[in-house]
């Protein structure tokens, strides 16, 4: 899982680059699910989600067991902010409850540096360029 930015081009329907956030705009309200992204400060972390597989060439029976996705997470306030995530996974394993989840543990992955720097006195010494 990749987050990238919304104006990334992705193969959709065929090998034609589309903006990332022209492909989600395309969508109808229907197509986003509530799922959570895991456990925050103040509770679940709800999100609307999608995923949208992407197009791809392969030429192999295995190859075609694996499949690139695009997952974006909305968020349920009334900026609807989003986040873009590229996805390559098995296709029997790419259900979006997963997913959402996955993308998720970011968030946790992150505050844990964060602590962690904090501790050991770490954030005292970052570099900015």
């Amino acid at each position: 899982m990749l987050a990238i930015p919304k104006n990334e081009p992705l193969w959709w329907q065929g090998p034609t680059p589309v903006r990332a956030d022209n492909i989600v705009d395309s969508l109808t309200p229907q197509q986003w699910e509530s799922h959570s992204a895991g456990r925050g400060a103040k509770g679940e972390r709800q999100y609307d989600w999608v995923l949208m597989p992407l197009w791809r060439l392969q030429r192999s029976e295995k190859e075609r067991e694996y499949g690139h996705y695009l997952l974006v997470r909305r968020s349920r306030d009334e900026k609807q902010e989003r986040a873009y995530y590229v996805v390559y996974a098995h296709r029997e394993q790419a259900d979006l409850k997963t997913l959402a989840q996955v993308a998720g543990c970011r968030w946790e992955i992150e505050c844990g540096f964060e602590e962690t720097k904090g501790e050991c006195g770490l954030d005292h010494y970052e570099v900015r360029q």
